[in-house]
């Protein structure tokens, strides 16, 4: 079988520098190797982290991921199935039921902080490092990309990230020969693997080697298409995706700039929402 894309998942938390020190020529030795990938027709898909809406600062303040928001990669944030949809997969209930109770009942942004009124401490984590949301933001490093110039997308001048979302915790996590997993180092994987999937399958139908390659920019041309926006994408409009732990004081924060809230249409929690899988597949198809 020709499986291709190749699936990158980096480690999004451990860049050199912090921003705002970050180093521009390692931020752009870094965007050239992503770019070479995109012209190998190799996707390229990354989690966009786990920090929230600090990135790397792991602070009360607005941060960024440079690792996970290159522009030749699809950035994948997290969100949390909503609670009628958990219950009708304990019911068991059928798969039309379960569309159905997708469709209607909004799915959040993945986000696993709680902070308690009186004492200001974190309360309903099982741990200080579980203290974790799906990351998005501005990357400074960046400059807008093609894709994204969009007036309902992004009127800034840099890259603004996740791209797309799928389930990374909260309400329901994956189970592995380890245990449990979740976060978006769960939730790209799901893309990675649709990706190879809808390869295969046009692969099979074709009987030619086929690759999705750089798929950013049909994600994109699909979203601002109004019809095919309806049938590809699930809008996730609640929730946020504030990072209130800092790795070492057990305290939230009082933030003086609000983190990322989810929105109708594009936002920097989600991104443009989850996708149906199928439809995607159909979409590209209508491409070739």
């Amino acid at each position: 079988s020709y499986y291709d894309p190749m699936f990158f998942l980096d480690n999004w938390d451990q860049w050199p520098e912090k921003p705002p020190k970050i180093n521009t020529k390692r931020l752009h030795r870094f965007e050239l190797l992503m770019e070479d990938a995109a012209l190998r027709n190799i996707t390229v898909v990354s989690a966009s982290g786990d920090s929230g809406s600090s990135g790397i600062n792991r602070s009360g303040k607005l941060g960024y991921v440079p690792a996970t928001s290159a522009p030749y990669m699809l950035s994948v944030g997290g969100t949390s199935f909503s609670n009628a949809l958990i219950d009708a997969l304990n019911n068991q209930e059928s798969i039309k039921t379960l569309q159905h109770v997708f469709r209607t009942h909004q799915n959040e942004v993945w986000n696993e902080n709680y902070c308690d009124k009186t004492g200001n401490t974190i309360d309903g984590s099982y741990s200080f490092e579980s203290n974790q949301s799906s990351s998005g933001g501005v990357t400074l490093g960046y400059q807008k990309p093609f894709y994204q110039d969009y007036p309902t997308i992004n009127q800034g001048p840099y890259r603004s990230y996740p791209d797309i979302s799928m389930l990374a915790g909260g309400s329901a996590y994956f189970q592995i020969l380890s245990g449990f997993s979740g976060g978006t180092s769960a939730s790209a994987p799901l893309i990675a693997g649709l990706i190879a999937r809808i390869n295969t399958e046009i692969q099979k139908e074709t009987n030619k080697p086929f690759s999705i390659g750089f798929i950013n920019p049909i994600i994109y041309q699909a979203y601002n298409q109004a019809e095919e926006q309806k049938v590809i994408f699930v809008d996730t409009q609640l929730g946020h995706n504030c990072q209130l732990w800092d790795g070492e004081h057990s305290q939230c924060f009082n933030w003086k700039t609000k983190p990322h809230e989810a929105s109708s249409g594009y936002d920097l929690a989600t991104g443009l929402g989850e996708v149906n899988g199928k439809a995607l597949y159909q979409y590209v198809k209508k491409q070739l």
